[in-house]
């Protein structure tokens, strides 16, 4: 169990994203603020998304979060350690910012390709109208 623990923390999506481990009750086994340790998962996410952990479905949330006061995406997907049969989850969450950080930037590329190409096209009609 203590090398499931280790490796769920060294979980480190983006930048400031982080993995938890969760028991079938709901309790966070792992997690790198070490005061939620021992915490029910319920106190922090929607009861449908923790009926769906329980059951050892997958499910994904988003919503502003305890720690940082930002929102956050987080993703849980269901496991079952060794041979217990019991429906634990691994819980990834990310700072939706940070996710969206590549979509921001492709679409401001794409509002400058626009408006330079705007202003060709605006050109060439200018000159077309000259030589006319």
């Amino acid at each position: 169990m203590d090398a499931m623990r280790d490796l769920v923390l060294k979980i480190k999506p983006y930048t400031t994203g982080y993995g938890f481990l969760i028991s079938e009750t709901g309790i966070m086994v792992a997690h790198p603020k070490k005061n939620l340790v021992g915490e029910n998962v319920r106190k922090f996410v929607f009861q449908t998304t923790f009926d769906r952990i329980t059951l050892g479905e997958p499910a994904i949330e988003e919503h502003l979060s305890t720690i940082t006061g930002k929102p956050n995406a987080y993703v849980f997907v269901p496991i079952t350690p060794g041979r217990t049969g019991m429906a634990w989850g691994i819980a990834v969450a990310v700072p939706v910012d940070e996710i969206t950080v590549g979509a921001h930037a492709l679409r401001n590329i794409s509002i400058l390709i626009a408006v330079i190409t705007a202003a060709n096209a605006r050109d060439s009609m200018a000159e077309l109208g000259q030589a006319a």
